[in-house]
């Protein structure tokens, strides 16, 4: 398959205490995985970038710290991942999503919280 990393599909992680959420970005980390939640530019780095440790495996699925990242709808739909990416996908799309950072400010942003791009 791909490099998650390369991946331009809406991604979806699922991980054993029961945390399903839809990933806005996501990049390689020293310990292991980053990621961002969608909206995550309106709250603060505390609420809506996250760490999984571990090593990530697999070329998707990939698997990290016990949780598996997929491509949104692949292997059995989720409808209400689904509809959290429709709710995202519409405020990029609409004139409000015009204040969402752009690619070199999000990795930017992402090297401050520790990412290793």
């Amino acid at each position: 398959m791909a490099d998650i990393f390369s991946v331009t599909a809406p991604l979806a992680l699922r991980c054993p205490d029961g945390t399903r959420k839809v990933i806005a970005a996501c990049f390689p980390h020293s310990r292991g995985l980053l990621y961002l939640d969608p909206f995550w530019h309106r709250r603060t780095p505390r609420e809506a970038a996250h760490l999984i440790d571990g090593e990530l495996q697999g070329e998707g699925p990939w698997k990290i710290g016990g949780c598996v990242i997929s491509v949104l709808g692949c292997h059995g739909t989720d409808p209400d991942l689904a509809v959290a990416y429709a709710q995202w996908h519409a405020y990029l799309e609409s004139d409000e999503g015009a204040d969402y950072p752009g690619r070199e400010q999000i990795r930017s942003i992402a090297r401050r919280l520790g990412a290793s791009i």
